[in-house]
């Protein structure tokens, strides 16, 4: 049996994270909190049968995974064990940059 462990991460995980840079205490809070979000809407997503649940895990743990290490560590094991949920991740990684992008453009201070 081979060990994955120490196998190398594929390049589709290695997607450029954001570069850490100081934000403001209040901006870390609120992606915690919209983070958090997402995973519960997708537990509930997956309880309940109108809701996408895989999708809004994977976008609670795409947007934690800018703070969170575990969050990366996470989505990094997923990868590795399930190729198929991680091309969802993927998916739902861009779906959250793009939401971010355009929550940030229209409360941007003018």
């Amino acid at each position: 049996m081979i060990d994955r462990r120490n196998l190398p991460v594929p390049r589709a995980i290695a997607l450029p994270m954001a570069i850490p840079q100081k934000q403001p205490r209040w901006r870390r809070l609120a992606m915690q909190a919209l983070g958090y979000f997402f995973l519960l809407v997708g537990v509930a997503g997956i309880l309940l049968p109108f809701l996408h649940g895989l999708l809004f895990l994977f976008m609670g743990l795409a947007i934690l995974s800018q703070e969170a290490e575990w969050a990366g560590r996470l989505r990094g094991w997923i990868a590795r064990k399930f190729p198929r949920a991680h091309q969802v991740s993927v998916e739902a990684e861009f779906r959250a940059q793009r939401w971010m992008r355009r929550l940030v453009r229209r409360f941007r201070r003018r």
